[in-house]
């Protein structure tokens, strides 16, 4: 089963539960998956992976808007978001913790034999592959981090 048909079948569950939070964010990331299919030229079928790093976006927006709310003074709408986040984290991997990440950038520079912030490209391109659900900001730091060292 896909991560597409699960959504589906969440939601058909959520409707018959009438559970309103769970019916809405499985809605909103079906219609996120299905317009990043077909927001291009051509129609495609996203993989798991794709899928995947679409609800982590879908997560990121919830929690940049709960926080804009919450400076705003909207602490209602706030507590709605993160609890939309919530939900969808439900469907994420487990992330990797700091000292994960950091034995894998290092095993990524050993592998490229990077030397210097120039060969950044290339222990990137190990990492997305090693750790494809890892924040890329995250990822950057850290490879920034042992490069410059």
């Amino acid at each position: 089963m896909t991560l597409k048909d699960t959504i589906r079948t969440n939601m058909t569950a959520a409707l018959k539960a009438k559970d309103e939070l769970r019916l809405a964010v499985n809605r909103a990331l079906l219609g996120a998956i299905e317009a990043k299919e077909k927001g291009g030229k051509t129609v495609v079928e996203l993989s798991d992976a794709e899928i995947l790093q679409v609800f982590k976006s879908e997560a990121k927006k919830r929690r940049e808007t709960a926080s804009i709310y919450t400076e705003a003074g909207a602490p209602d709408r706030a507590e709605r978001e993160l609890a939309e986040a919530a939900v969808i984290d439900e469907y994420l991997p487990a992330e990797l913790g700091d000292a994960e990440l950091e034995a894998l950038v290092a095993r990524a520079v050993e592998a490229v034999k990077a030397t210097t912030i120039r060969e950044m490209g290339a222990v990137m391109k190990v990492m997305k592959a090693a750790a494809p659900t890892a924040d890329g900001k995250k990822l950057s730091d850290m490879v920034k981090a042992a490069l410059a060292s």
